[in-house]
């Protein structure tokens, strides 16, 4: 015989955590990731001059909620 439970309280949960949650706090959370992907590809990349190193920045875009990191060498890999 299969077992089954019941979950109460969801929409209470998820209504105060709806309510808690802001804008910036997500716009903190992809800024903290970002920098740490950058960093991370900062630190693997090989280095004969540091051009490669130093070409790898972080871009934050759409007001915060798109983070990318983009190396500009011309001979960084895609």
């Amino acid at each position: 015989m299969a077992k089954s439970f019941k979950i109460t309280g969801l929409n209470k949960l998820s209504s105060k955590l709806k309510k808690n949650v802001t804008m910036n706090d997500v716009k903190q959370v992809v800024k903290n990731n970002t920098a740490e992907l950058t960093n991370v590809a900062q630190r693997n990349a090989p280095v004969d001059t540091g051009f490669l190193k130093r070409s790898i920045v972080m871009e934050l875009a759409n007001g915060g909620y798109v983070g990318r990191s983009i190396a500009g060498a011309e001979y960084a890999p895609c």
